[in-house]
């Protein structure tokens, strides 16, 4: 499922949530692919759609791809490499075949004849072994992926010709300085597309809070 595919009933605000930093880990990551001669490495990520990673991953890049998800338990590796069997992108949850498309050697996978991606991209969770050895990948953090959900939501429908809103979620991108976590940013979006459930009081009241620091943000809403 996309993030174009939300508010969804049957879902919950966590599992939409998910779908939203998901997307915006495809669109941020297929934006710095170009000036990467390696890849990425997005060392403890909050928890995500990987799924929804893929398909737009998929959507946004045409470098053929490595995935791996080392230590994300929600990454389900027989169904990801099902679902990206007819793309660019190959899927593993093993380090070491990460490490072999480094060194340029043969795997199990391929591209359309080619053993070895253009670009090699990892998330990881915990200390897994041999992780050391990708030391080259550049790691990516995590306000980069803020910048992306600030654009998905100010191109959303919802938003279109609302100056406030607009300049809400383009702070939340680029000018706001927040210390809250992606999931509390993503959580905060999603409640506020049409039909979706209602944000926690706690945490809503916390992400208000962090808005009211900054001027900026709230110079533009003046």
């Amino acid at each position: 499922m996309r993030f174009n595919d939300l508010p969804h009933s049957d879902l919950s605000l966590d599992e939409q949530s998910r779908i939203l930093i998901g997307e915006a880990y495809g669109q941020q990551i297929a934006g710095e692919l170009p000036t990467e001669q390696l890849g990425v490495m997005i060392e403890s990520p909050p928890a995500f759609n990987p799924s929804t990673l893929v398909d737009s991953l998929y959507a946004e890049s045409e470098y053929t791809i490595g995935l791996v998800f080392a230590g994300i338990d929600e990454a389900e590796i027989d169904a990801l490499q099902t679902q990206s069997a007819e793309t660019n992108i190959r899927v593993t949850d093993e380090i070491s075949t990460a490490i072999s498309w480094r060194n340029e050697n043969e795997t199990e996978f391929e591209w359309d004849g080619e053993t070895v991606p253009e670009r090699i991209v990892v998330f990881v969770r915990g200390d897994p072994p041999k992780i050391n050895s990708l030391h080259r990948l550049t790691s990516l953090p995590n306000g980069r992926y803020r910048e992306s959900i600030g654009k998905l939501m100010g191109n959303r429908p919802e938003f279109e010709n609302n100056k406030p809103s607009e300049a809400l979620w383009q702070s939340i991108g680029t000018e706001l300085d927040v210390t809250l976590s992606l999931q509390d940013i993503s959580r905060y979006a999603v409640s506020t597309l049409k039909d979706s459930y209602a944000f926690t009081p706690r945490t809503q009241q916390r992400v208000r809070s962090e808005f009211v620091k900054s001027s900026r943000c709230f110079e533009r809403f003046a």
